[in-house]
């Protein structure tokens, strides 16, 4: 009787630097000898990924490095064993890397790597982390021009509905704060604002007039550093996959202190899209929306909204959820 394959879960490394990242290939005598892949090696069963992956990184490269932003999940079957892939970008690195574990190492663009011959569960990963560097260039690059553009968009409908269900001076977060819009309206009425990016154009710009705090951070590093009251996500989870927007809703929570507040919004519709900036966008359905965050935490929906698009696009249409941090009385 044949029973079902095993699962081995691994995590995986992506080394980005001068806009290429790193290549490994496979020694010729290993299982997928001479295909290409994401440096990393298996989860222990006491392990995190991320934990395990520092020490393959050590015992592959010889390098001691930090784990940054988790960009995905693939799993694959193989003819004898099904790999589970846990794929996350290396925020630092030495630069020593030693050919203990691979027969040769690789710089290339994210665009150009597709034309190696890479190992199979490692080629839906690039494409995840080619989408999500895109955004990140995206705005790093454009970042000042867009807060410029939709800093007079700002909903303060909704933004008046978030204040509503908090307490006086509350703290808050404006996640992904683009122009400081939001941020600058929640301090105006009493609140105590801090705004997170991760384009440096937009915190330096917003530095030089804010009166609340500005970090020029990734969502896990500033939801990593404190509790907040409320936290305003607004057109800014939208751009995370499926993978990514699970584990980012569980830091959120962890964030929010106790029946503390969330504010998100999404563009309405299925699957995937790219823009025509090359954007890659995740859309939802309401009850797809709502199954998610019921599903990934304790969260309350107090509220759901769709409405239309600011700026008069006929094909856009905009969801919205509040929710509450449950807390068991």
């Amino acid at each position: 009787m044949s029973g079902s394959k095993k699962i081995v879960r691994v995590a995986a490394a992506i080394f980005y630097r001068d806009g290429k990242i790193l290549a490994a290939k496979r020694h010729a005598h290993k299982a997928q000898g001479g295909l290409w892949e994401f440096p990393g090696g298996k989860i222990r069963d006491d392990e995190l990924p991320e934990s395990a992956l520092k020490r393959e990184i050590f015992e592959e490269l010889g390098i001691q490095c930090e784990i940054g932003e988790f960009i995905g999940i693939n799993q694959h079957a193989y003819p004898d064993i099904s790999i589970e892939l846990h794929a996350f970008e290396i925020d630092y690195f030495e630069d020593n890397f030693q050919l203990i574990d691979h027969s040769e190492l690789l710089w290339l663009s994210p665009d150009s790597s597709q034309n190696l011959d890479w190992a199979q569960a490692d080629i839906p990963l690039l494409d995840m982390y080619r989408k999500y560097r895109n955004n990140l260039n995206y705005y790093e690059s454009q970042g000042v021009e867009y807060a410029e553009r939709t800093k007079p968009l700002l909903q303060k409908v909704e933004c008046d509905w978030f204040i509503d269900q908090l307490p006086t001076h509350a703290r808050v977060l404006d996640l992904g704060c683009g122009s400081g819009n939001a941020a600058d309206y929640f301090q105006e009425h009493g609140l105590k604002a801090e705004a997170c990016d991760i384009s440096s154009y937009i915190c330096e710009t917003l530095s030089k007039t804010a009166t609340y705090p500005i970090h020029n951070v990734s969502f896990s590093k500033i939801l990593s550093l404190g509790k907040f009251n409320g936290i305003w996500a607004s057109a800014s989870l939208l751009h995370l996959n499926r993978f990514q927007l699970a584990r980012t809703i569980k830091l959120i929570h962890a964030a929010l202190e106790d029946t503390g507040i969330l504010y998100v919004s999404f563009k309405k519709g299925a699957d995937e899209q790219l823009d025509k900036d090359g954007r890659y966008f995740s859309l939802y359905d309401l009850d797809e929306l709502k199954y998610i965050f019921e599903a990934t935490t304790d969260f309350q929906i107090l509220g759901s909204r769709v409405r239309p698009d600011q700026i008069g696009r006929s094909d856009v249409e905009w969801l919205s959820l509040m929710l509450k941090k449950y807390v068991p009385e």
